[in-house]
């Protein structure tokens, strides 16, 4: 699954890209999507040096000095759910 962009950050990359075309209009769409291109790269770039960082391990795996969780739901509350009690 592709990261998901910021759309405020590719607005701030395309604006950026249009500024540095000399500011000529009519290539919006262009523009969004080159800063689109460029900041997926950017994400996709930076995911294995996370990873590589100590990233969190997937869902499933146990971490170090952390006890495995068997990943079923834990006890409801006994008043969970339940309307309040009407006087």
């Amino acid at each position: 699954m592709p990261p998901r962009l910021d759309p405020t950050a590719v607005s701030a990359r395309a604006h950026q890209i249009w500024i540095s075309r000399g500011k000529k209009d009519g290539r919006a769409l262009d523009d969004w999507l080159q800063a689109e291109r460029e900041l997926l790269a950017e994400a996709n770039r930076a995911a294995p040096a996370a990873a590589k960082a100590g990233a969190p391990p997937a869902a499933g795996k146990p971490v170090a000095g952390k006890p495995a969780t068997s990943g079923a739901p834990a006890a409801p509350d006994s008043k969970a759910g339940k309307p309040p009690k009407r006087r």
